[in-house]
């Protein structure tokens, strides 16, 4: 069953008392007369009694030096006092969440007031804390923000708190329903996505529709992470490697009785191909991979019928010093093109009706040019193995076209944090 709403009462009594308390003090107390010290704030602010006396035990708290506890005679544990004049510390540290009080920080915004009563090392995992320092959040937060812009409805969450959340779907494997029920579980989940400790979390249907409106902004961020990364001199460009492997679709195939070639209605995206002399249906996923360096430069996402050739010029990307390809990328015209831009041609020859069998030097060649793409297999076998790509998990072509982008996106990260060494 989802979880219930985060802008629900039951579910967020702290957090409906904290975050109203932004702002400046001093201006408050200008304008109210009144109050004349943090502790009149937090009396007139705050009208949740966990939340006030979770405040004043920590105001009453000591500090242990030396086996010793120390209290202070006033203010806080560290002797900071709450007198007329320190308001705009009391509203910008205690009650806003910032840095001093050894709030974690994890994209963009505060995790919360309740961050400040745990461990700093609690919910810590260095691998996902390396992938967030290995990019440069700011471009896809802009680009996140166009997924729902909140002038409609109830406020949306951070968009980038819900991109990164796609990220870790696809770092896991996780289902929609799973996804929902790690980000309540894990704090490294949610630091790394940035949603506040004392916060709420999308529960699978804000999940689903996020991903299903992400589509372009996935493939545009999967773009600007490979920029930054080639910025960083991560990409060799020594050459492009292409190859295509086969999603099965996620609905079941239709039944023999529907007739040759038969098309699911619910999953129009998907269709059949042979493949070792058996009918497979389904999608067909192609990629162009950078040589040395392993990162995926392209990525395409068709139905198992097209040919693999159809799509071939999408995966070369004009800059690359060499393009690595079997069999089924041979074309006349193709050569032709990579010899004017300078480009070296690699792509392996094949029989035709008009050749039965191929000379000695095309078969040498042919298996030299084996051994150097070969390298474009471990990269699907990492996509199938650990994030999931062997099946489909949504019957509509733009929607799993996304879940690649995601994937791709993910496994670059990972490939770059060990470019990068330690």
């Amino acid at each position: 069953m989802p979880s219930p709403s985060p802008h629900r009462p039951e579910r967020a009594r702290l957090t409906h008392s904290v975050p109203h308390l932004t702002g400046s003090l001093k201006e408050f107390c200008h304008e109210r007369g009144n109050v004349t010290d943090g502790r009149g704030f937090l009396d007139l602010r705050i009208k949740d009694g966990v939340a006030r006396r979770m405040i004043d035990k920590w105001l009453k708290a000591g500090v242990l030096e030396e086996g010793t506890i120390h209290r202070s005679a006033v203010g806080t544990p560290l002797g900071i006092p709450l007198r007329k004049g320190d308001s705009q510390w009391v509203g910008d540290v205690i009650l806003c969440g910032q840095q001093p009080l050894g709030v974690s920080m994890s994209g963009k915004g505060q995790l919360g007031f309740a961050e400040a009563f745990v461990s700093p090392g609690l919910g810590a995992n260095r691998k996902l804390d390396r992938l967030d320092g290995m990019i440069d959040w700011s471009p896809l937060e802009r680009l996140a923000s166009q997924v729902r812009t909140g002038h409609r409805g109830r406020p949306p969450y951070a968009p980038l708190s819900m991109l990164k959340a796609l990220y870790l779907q696809a770092l896991y494997d996780l289902s929609d329903p799973g996804l929902e029920e790690a980000l309540l579980d894990r704090l490294s989940f949610r630091r790394f996505c940035g949603f506040a400790l004392d916060g709420g979390t999308p529960d699978e249907t804000t999940i689903c529709r996020f991903r299903a409106d992400a589509g372009a902004v996935l493939e545009a961020a999967f773009e600007e992470i490979n920029r930054q990364f080639d910025a960083a001199g991560l990409i060799v460009r020594k050459g492009t490697l292409m190859d295509a492997t086969l999603v099965a679709a996620a609905s079941r195939p239709p039944p023999y009785k529907a007739g040759a070639g038969a098309r699911h209605a619910r999953e129009p995206g998907a269709d059949w191909t042979r493949k070792k002399g058996r009918a497979f249906f389904g999608y067909k996923a192609h990629l162009g991979v950078d040589q040395g360096s392993g990162l995926i430069r392209r990525a395409v996402l068709t139905s198992a019928k097209t040919y693999e050739s159809e799509v071939a010029d999408r995966l070369i990307c004009g800059d690359e010093a060499a393009v690595y390809g079997d069999r089924a990328y041979e074309q006349a015209a193709r050569r032709a093109r990579l010899k004017a831009a300078g480009i070296k041609d690699r792509i392996m020859h094949r029989r035709n009706k008009h050749r039965a069998a191929l000379p000695h030097w095309q078969q040498r060649r042919n298996d030299l040019i084996a051994r150097r793409r070969a390298p474009v297999e471990a990269v699907f076998s990492a996509l199938k193995r650990l994030y999931g790509l062997r099946r489909a998990r949504s019957r509509s072509l733009e929607r799993n076209t996304a879940r690649l982008f995601a994937a791709a996106a993910v496994y670059n990260m990972r490939r770059a944090c060990l470019l990068a060494g330690p």
